[in-house]
């Protein structure tokens, strides 16, 4: 049993509990001293060392995983370091390269001192910065003012909070079944789609191929592709090895046994997906933007006195000329338009896509001997041009492609022309021939009519394309079988027209 003196010892008083819930949870406070003889009510009570609160009520030395807020803003999730100051009392924040590359900030933002070691305190490093960290929420809190922080799009994420996924394995299937039958005549068909892969270690392994059978007729198992690929962060892109096709936007796709490395606009922030004019203008004082599209609010964003940009609209599908408002601190308002029609080609300014892919041709099951390359690229101009090129490479062939797309007031173009160069062994010949296509779209406003002219291609009499080369010269009897059964026809001229209504946008009515 506690002795009734011993445990009036021990017993806090009101002050020292309030001057204890006075203490904030921070792990680098300023300095304050506490005297530990208010704890105890008896002051012969020999005093206990609290020295190691004197900075706040710190976080025990170690790592630990935290969400990081800038500016009461969410930046993700990373691993914090926290190490107690040799010969000092007080735990300091590590800026370590996993939270500086976090927080995105400029140079400006670092203090010019030379630090020692690989742990130097956060505080000092970024002396712009103040910073708080709860222990309870693991959440550790930092303001800096917005001057010193990357300007990125909205919806970028930073390539260090990318995950590789999660480890699984999985199969689809499509399987279906046909049959006919008239009188004693009938017939029946079996068919099998397979769709399987792996993601393992940041690698992504695809398969698909299928099978049919047709009145005892059994097709043999077609491998439609099998590769591994995996994301290059640094080059925006994805790396494929493997039994692939490549992307057939500019270039007529082709099968190849290779390898390839081609851009992925998913790797791109949400709001620069897709093609959406930058709007540029001057505003006199300091103002509101406000965007808006068919009477729609797309953007609104304050911004200082002197040239303005905006980059970071979302594509809006069909498009329309986007109104743009300017509305000055002294009540002035200035509005202008901005010309948007959407094609699949036309790419943001400053931005690109690229390609290259190398390896064996290939067609069905069978693997040739030639090698071929084909590579192609874009680049947006300015708001209103974006410019395409493209090549692909074979021994006896090689075509080369030059292309255009635009964003007008009428509505946006894309043409591009290929030139190709095609020599037969067989016939001892060659041939030099061209490739004309065009697209165009435009939405009329009044009706919210789109119309697209999808595809108008004209092929010359002497074009021809790398699979026509490499099945003729092929000393493979059955592959010229196969090209003269899947060429007997080729269209010299192709077209595609589209018309789209919104009927509900054109006529409202009222709903009772």
């Amino acid at each position: 049993m506690i002795k009734p003196h011993l445990q009036s010892r021990f017993k806090p008083s009101l002050l020292s509990l309030l001057l204890l819930q006075s203490f904030s949870f921070a792990y680098a406070g300023e300095y304050a001293e506490f005297e530990p003889l208010l704890l105890y009510q008896n002051q012969d009570t020999q005093s206990v060392d609290l020295s190691r609160f004197n900075y706040g009520n710190p976080v025990p030395a170690g790592r630990y995983i935290a969400d990081v807020y800038l500016n009461n803003k969410l930046r993700g999730r990373t691993e914090l370091q926290f190490v107690q100051l040799q010969g000092q009392n007080n735990v300091v924040l590590c800026a370590d390269s996993n939270l500086l590359n976090l927080l995105d900030l400029k140079e400006t933002a670092f203090s010019t001192k030379r630090f020692e070691g690989d742990c130097p305190a956060f505080d000092e490093r970024v002396t712009v910065a103040k910073s708080h960290f709860d222990f309870g929420e693991l959440r550790l809190d930092v303001d800096i003012p917005q001057a010193f922080i990357m300007q990125r799009p909205r919806g970028y994420i930073s390539p260090l909070q990318w995950q590789q996924g999660t480890p699984v394995a999985f199969v689809r299937y499509d399987a279906n079944y046909y049959r006919y039958q008239y009188g004693d005549q009938h017939s029946q068909q079996i068919y099998l789609g397979l769709n399987a892969g792996v993601n393992l270690l940041g690698w992504s392994i695809r398969h698909r191929g299928s099978m049919s059978w047709a009145e005892q007729k059994k097709a043999p198992y077609q491998s439609i592709s099998t590769y591994a690929q995996r994301e290059i962060a640094a080059l925006r892109g994805q790396f494929i090895i493997g039994d692939f096709y490549t992307n057939g936007v500019l270039m007529d796709s082709i099968a190849i046994r290779g390898v390839q490395l081609s851009s992925d606009d998913r790797m791109l922030a949400t709001s620069i997906r897709g093609y959406a004019p930058t709007i540029r203008g001057v505003a006199n004082s300091n103002a509101v933007v406000k965007v808006t599209q068919n009477g729609t609010l797309l953007r609104e964003v304050n911004v200082p006195a002197g040239a303005f940009e905006i980059d970071d609209l979302f594509p809006t599908g069909y498009g329309g000329d986007l109104q743009v408002e300017v509305l000055e601190s002294n009540g002035k308002k200035q509005t202008f338009s901005v010309p948007y029609t959407a094609t699949a080609q036309l790419l943001r300014p400053g931005y690109s896509r690229y390609q290259l892919a190398v390896g064996r041709y290939r067609y069905a099951n069978h693997i040739f001997k030639e090698n071929v390359a084909q590579g192609s690229w874009q680049y947006g101009l300015n708001n209103f041009i974006t410019l395409n090129l493209g090549t692909t490479l074979a021994k006896n062939y090689h075509s080369e492609l030059i292309g255009v797309a635009l964003n007008s007031a009428i509505g946006a173009f894309a043409a591009n022309a290929t030139f190709s160069n095609a020599y037969f062994t067989q016939l001892q010949q060659r041939y030099r021939g061209y490739n004309l296509s065009f697209s165009y779209n435009t939405k009329f406003e009044p009706t919210n009519t789109n119309v697209t002219l999808a595809n108008y291609r004209y092929l010359s009499r002497n074009y021809y394309g790398l699979q026509d080369v490499i099945f003729s010269n092929s000393p493979d009897k059955s592959s010229v079988r196969v090209m003269t059964e899947n060429n007997s026809y080729r269209p010299k001229n192709h077209l595609q027209l589209a018309w789209h209504r919104d009927v509900e946008r054109s006529y409202p009515h009222k709903v009772r």
